[in-house]
């Protein structure tokens, strides 16, 4: 319903214009502004605010209807949002008047704007209310600030020490106390005062997670490792007897964003993938106890330090794989983030980490820095030819150095209150261990070694034919699979092949793992015939074999066709097989020979120590070496365990191949699979 207009107090005099002539009556002035501002705002204030077209030309339509200037019109608009709508928004004011400090037309300190329910029902009475004045504003935030970080509710606060203070101030000139708490709930998070009362972690835990954007979230209310590899600046040797250099290891670190740390890393030949990523997050999130046994470090280094975390960072590449994103977000159970591309700037913490580390490398035999420094570009050109530390010698090292900086790392800007309360160890480790000890962020969910090994394999389902299932031309079976497929065989509703569900260990290829019904698991090994096929070899090393057979067979197929001799088709047959290797396996001298051989010798280790992990006893085969014979008829392989798989294939390739007699690739048909046609 239309309410009356609130009438003019004529009991005060009229105001005065520049030239001390009273002005006109304010109340028809205010009127006629407020009808110009309904015309305006006729089809209702939001889309005159946000539609730029229709502002225009309704400003436009209003100023010819009235003959008034759109400048003025938009003059009074102003002034009518500025001072909070309704008809005492647009009264006249003269000169004297809208200065600083000076009050408004009939207003002082009564309240404008939106009318208040008193006014609503009576526009005559005098219970207008009253705006907040701001030597009271003044006074009130005090008190806030004052008393609410140690304990004292806002109401508490008003009802003991503001409200005794107002007695002064007429009571229909007095502030509400709806105004004093809206006030005091606007202090509260403008000047931070929730942290102070409830403490820094308490906020971020209870409070800080609640509020804000993704991003505020996942750098502040949560732990986040990043991870990213790189090749370091170090060359190194075989070791032992041999002295070839087998280049530059790659190092994967895992860094914990709040306490700056350094949780996990990997060392290896071979380039980063997603099983390298693997390798470092088991490493982030176990004991060390195997890692420094292997490398025969007996002191206790306190500056290694690891657990669970909420999310883990990854750099765009093998960190994207669908293997890591199966492994983290359904198997660990952890959130997984990407930096955009081209944005290495996301990645600087543990950029900066690995600059750290590249540079107490630098002065080591084989070591270098890259600058525009003279000095330290003769030392990169003979970097390679200084090498003398192993992969073995250099890991050792790098674990003594990440237990250095994570006990002596500067890191102040990431302290809190609590900590310094506490005399806390105000390093990486220090910092990192205060978290998991007060059992936030990921460490309240600690699993087993083998739990979080098993988590991170690969998942698949293989069919199970004749009690063993088959992979990567492998077949792999148990006593206990051969029962299970016999009592489903028997059941009448299930006469089919069925699957069951299988883990790929990483690094070795002799057995894979049956996760049962009930969820526990049970090793398959793998059977006689796949072993002496393949021998002692890493399940990379198998493709390059099958690769070999396949390629035996098509020359075999060509042979018993024509015994013509013809140099092409043996190029096609290398060209093709060669092709198919990866550029991470691809051998063209002594150096990378060695690489791919310690780099064989290596995850031969590595496998092993994941056997112990899971409580598995060691494999028949892990001592026995690669077979003297084969009884396929397959080309002898080397006995030697070090031996690259991918060695051992090119050889058995030339061996093979070199005494093969085909016919012209002109006498077999392509529109066959098997047998060509002449």
């Amino acid at each position: 319903m239309d309410l009356p207009l609130p009438k003019l107090n004529r009991s005060k005099p009229l105001p005065l214009d520049r030239k001390g002539k009273p002005v006109k009556d304010p109340y028809a002035i205010a009127v006629k502004r407020h009808e110009w501002v309904d015309l305006l705002l006729v089809e209702g204030m939001s889309r005159y605010l946000s539609d730029e077209g229709y502002r225009v030309s309704r400003l436009a339509e209003v100023a010819k209807l009235t003959g008034v200037s759109k400048v003025r019109l938009m003059q009074v608009l102003t002034r009518y949002f500025w001072y909070g709508g309704g008809i005492g928004s647009v009264y006249a004011v003269t000169w004297e008047q809208g200065g600083r400090g000076q009050g408004r037309l009939e207003t002082n300190i009564e309240k404008v704007g939106r009318p208040n329910a008193n006014v609503t029902f009576d526009p005559e009475t005098k219970w207008r209310g009253a705006n907040m004045c701001p030597d009271l504003l003044k006074k009130w935030l005090k008190l806030v600030e004052t008393h609410y970080p140690l304990g004292m509710e806002i109401s508490k606060i008003f009802d003991e020490l503001m409200a005794p203070t107002l007695v002064v101030i007429p009571a229909h000139k007095r502030q509400e106390k709806r105004l004093f708490v809206e006030y005091g709930y606007r202090a509260i998070n403008d000047l931070d005062l929730k942290r102070k009362r409830v403490g820094h972690i308490d906020w971020l835990q209870k409070h800080g997670a609640r509020v804000g954007s993704a991003t505020d979230l996942c750098g502040d209310a949560i732990d986040i490792y990043d991870l990213d590899g790189t090749e370091f600046n170090c060359y190194l040797k075989y070791g032992g007897e041999r002295q070839e250099g087998i280049g530059k290891p790659i190092v994967i670190f895992a860094v914990s964003r709040r306490s700056r740390a350094v949780v996990g890393w990997f060392v290896c030949l071979e380039p980063e993938s997603g099983k390298t990523y693997k390798h470092c997050l088991f490493s982030a999130f176990t004991s060390k106890a195997r890692v420094l046994s292997r490398l025969g470090i007996k002191e206790k280094l306190k500056g290694l330090v690891y657990g669970m975390c909420q999310q883990v960072f990854f750099d765009r590449g093998p960190g994207i794989s669908e293997s890591v994103r199966v492994a983290v977000v359904n198997g660990l159970e952890i959130d997984q983030a990407f930096a955009e591309p081209f944005r290495g700037d996301l990645k600087g913490l543990v950029e900066g980490i690995h600059r750290i580390f590249q540079e107490r490398f630098a002065s080591l035999h084989g070591g270098y820095r890259r600058t525009n420094n003279r000095a330290d570009n003769e030392k990169q050109a003979h970097a390679e030819e200084a090498a003398v530390l192993t992969l073995e010698e250099f890991e050792k090292i790098l674990v003594y150095a990440i237990n250095h900086y994570n006990l002596t790392g500067d890191i102040t800007k990431v302290w809190i209150n609590d900590m310094l309360q506490e005399k806390f160890e105000l390093n990486p480790a220090g910092i990192f261990n205060w978290y998991r000890e007060r059992r936030y962020d990921g460490a309240a969910s600690d699993w087993t070694d083998a739990e979080i090994y098993l988590r991170l394999l690969e998942v698949k389902e293989l069919t199970v034919r004749k009690g063993a299932v088959r992979l990567d031309g492998g077949r792999y079976s148990s006593a206990e699979l051969k029962t299970y497929f016999d009592k489903r065989k028997q059941r009448a509703r299930d006469p089919g092949n069925f699957t069951i569900p299988v883990r790929v260990p990483m690094d070795d290829g002799s057995y894979l793992l049956w996760e049962r019904e009930d969820g526990t698991f049970t090793e398959l090994c793998e059977t006689k015939e796949t072993h002496r096929r393949y021998g002692r070899v890493m399940r990379v090393g198998r493709k390059f074999i099958n690769l070999w057979l396949r390629a035996k067979r098509r020359v075999t197929l060509a042979l018993g066709k024509s015994g013509e001799q013809l140099s092409k088709a043996r190029e096609e047959v290398l060209a093709e097989a060669t092709e198919r290797q990866s550029a991470a396996t691809e051998t063209g001298g002594t150096k990378k020979q060695a690489r791919a051989e310690k780099a064989a010798e290596h995850k031969a280790a590595r496998a092993k120590e994941q056997r112990d992990v899971l409580g598995l006893p060691p494999s028949a085969s892990q001592d026995e070496g690669y077979r003297d014979g084969r009884e396929d008829g397959l080309p002898m392989a080397p006995s030697r365990v070090g031996r690259s798989p991918l060695d051992a294939t090119l050889e058995m390739l030339r061996a093979g191949l070199g005494q093969l007699r085909v016919v012209a690739p002109k006498a077999i048909s392509k529109s066959s699979e098997g047998a060509p046609t002449e």
